[in-house]
């Protein structure tokens, strides 16, 4: 059986090293100002945005449960807390990825990736504050702060990929019937 407070625990370490990386990534970016280094932002925004509240909400029913209460008012209130914190920074969040689909630069798939998971989050913190599945309070909750961390996961590819592909060399363009390996057939 898994340990949800373990497992937990170690979710919100990775969620605390995605948003130090989104804090070194801020200083290395480059300061030119174009659609592209507004995608950049918005992607680093929404990653501090999902990093953060991982990390707290991963350790929130660790702390609930120092206080002796049931495993269901755990679970049941962890959520209600998940779900404040969502109300509270998905607009904000929506808003810009929104605003960042009008660019050249928005990637759609990770994009849409990211929203749909974020609504399936939304749902296992629904289930989870009413009681479902009744046999494990924490299986909800803890698949939803892990599609959280997916998220910042892709978030993270997503900038990484951005700051460094201006810095990485190229392969030449290979031209059709070309080996793959550059030697003559």
């Amino acid at each position: 059986m898994v340990d949800p407070f373990g497992l937990l625990q170690s979710l919100s370490q990775i969620a605390v090293a995605f948003a130090g990386f989104g804090s070194i990534a801020s200083a290395l970016a480059p300061q030119k100002t174009s659609d592209i280094t507004r995608v950049e932002a918005g992607r680093l925004l929404n990653m501090l945005s999902a990093t953060l509240p991982t990390a707290i909400l991963g350790m929130t029913p660790s702390a609930l449960a120092l206080f002796d209460l049931p495993a269901r008012w755990v679970w049941g209130i962890s959520a209600a807390i998940a779900l404040a914190v969502f109300a509270f920074s998905m607009p904000r969040s929506l808003g810009r990825t929104f605003h960042m689909m009008r660019t050249k630069a928005f990637n759609w798939f990770s994009g849409i990736t990211n929203l749909a998971m974020l609504a399936a989050t939304v749902t296992l913190f629904l289930l989870c504050l009413l009681g479902i599945p009744s046999s494990d309070p924490a299986a909800s909750y803890v698949a939803g702060i892990l599609l959280l961390l997916t998220v910042s996961a892709i978030l993270f590819f997503r900038v990484a990929y951005s700051i460094l592909r201006t810095h990485a060399p190229e392969p030449p363009a290979m031209a059709p019937g070309d080996p793959p390996d550059g030697r003559e057939p």
